[in-house]
């Protein structure tokens, strides 16, 4: 009963804190000082974009890094469709370097980068027989750093390459929208709905990882 109303209160803040930092950031961006920003990295367009790409295969190697927001906080900058390209080729490098580290090394290596507590977050990840595929799909998509740390883990415990890319590139496919609506709502346009459509998302996948987990 305690585990369960510890998990409600955590959704709550989940949502809680997403609702506020969409309304912070709007905020932000309305600056004077966003402006600037702006029209120096519509000036160094390549510079900044290869920034973007270490990051994001930064934030993967090295979860505590939230390489995502940096991605999708440069939609103003430089549009949706540059803030995706650079999350998805980031994502792919990254996380396909984390697999074969974390398939190679194991929690040996892992202890040089990570605290004990997200170690045994990955040793003790187990996923049900025959839903690997759909496990690293929920887990890229629903999970911010365990969603990074997720590419070490599916090395360590044994999941195929194969499974690995293809259940990945899936969820980052699945994240394009995210970034469209996102760019949709700094143009002042279906802000509302997307607000509700990512509280929705957070609800149905917290729901939903319990499928693919014991």
């Amino acid at each position: 009963m305690k585990n369960l109303i510890a998990k409600r209160i955590n959704l709550i803040i989940l949502v809680f804190v997403t609702i506020l930092s969409v309304v912070l950031y709007l905020w932000f961006i309305k600056l004077p000082i966003f402006q600037h920003f702006v029209l120096w990295v519509q000036q160094n367009l390549l510079l900044y974009f290869l920034f973007l790409l270490f990051i994001k295969i930064l934030g993967i190697l090295w979860p505590p890094l939230p390489g995502g927001l940096f991605t999708l906080g440069s939609i103003p900058a430089i549009g949706w469709e540059l803030a995706y390209i650079a999350d998805l080729v980031g994502s792919i490098i990254g996380s396909s370097g984390a697999f074969f580290i974390g398939k190679k090394y194991g929690s040996k290596l892992l202890r040089r980068f990570f605290d004990s507590s997200t170690i045994e977050k990955i040793k003790n990840m187990k996923i049900k027989k025959g839903k690997e595929f759909e496990a690293v799909v929920v887990l890229k998509f629903v999970y911010s750093s365990v969603g990074e740390v997720v590419s070490y883990g599916a090395g360590m415990i044994g999941i195929s390459y194969s499974k690995f890319i293809i259940g990945s590139f899936l969820a980052w496919q699945i994240n394009m929208p995210i970034f469209f609506m996102a760019g949709k709502a700094l143009e002042g346009k279906l802000l509302i709905i997307n607000v509700i459509t990512i509280v929705f998302a957070i609800l149905l996948f917290y729901k939903l990882k319990g499928r693919y987990f014991e």
